[in-house]
């Protein structure tokens, strides 16, 4: 990929394969249960700031959970099919999640990560639970 990525149109297209995979990412994780949304933040989200071969995928699950074994259950699926992701694009080696509730905590007290989350975040799956879209 970093091959190819080097010539103008190689890495055009290494963008555009980024998007697909970050898309075919948030159909896989949307349906394990207690997840409700799956968002791409970073550069990513930004076609001209992804590097093919270099830049990873960003992916945020948003969650709803009742208690430690929903979580526990929840964590195994998503390092089941992040596994999975990743003998294919080694781009999809993690993603982090957040709970509904602490949604409104992130926007009244946000850091780096999680600054400007609503407008920066973009969603592949799930219900949308940004307060703003543009």
């Amino acid at each position: 990929m970093r091959l190819v990525a080097s010539h103008p149109l190689g890495r055009w297209v290494g963008q555009r394969a980024y998007r697909a995979v970050a898309r075919a990412a948030g159909a896989a994780l949307a349906p394990i249960p207690g997840v409700t949304a799956v968002y791409l933040a970073g550069s990513a989200t930004r076609p001209s700031r992804i590097d093919p071969g270099h830049s990873d995928l960003d992916l945020v699950l948003v969650t709803e959970l009742g208690d430690v074994e929903e979580e526990l259950r929840m964590r195994e699926a998503l390092r089941r099919r992040l596994r999975a992701g990743r003998a294919l694009v080694p781009a999809l080696h993690q993603a982090d999640y957040v709970d509904a509730v602490d949604l409104s905590l992130l926007r009244r007290f946000p850091n780096a990560w999680s600054m400007g989350f609503d407008e920066r975040w973009e969603r592949l799956a799930g219900r949308d639970v940004r307060l703003s879209v543009a």
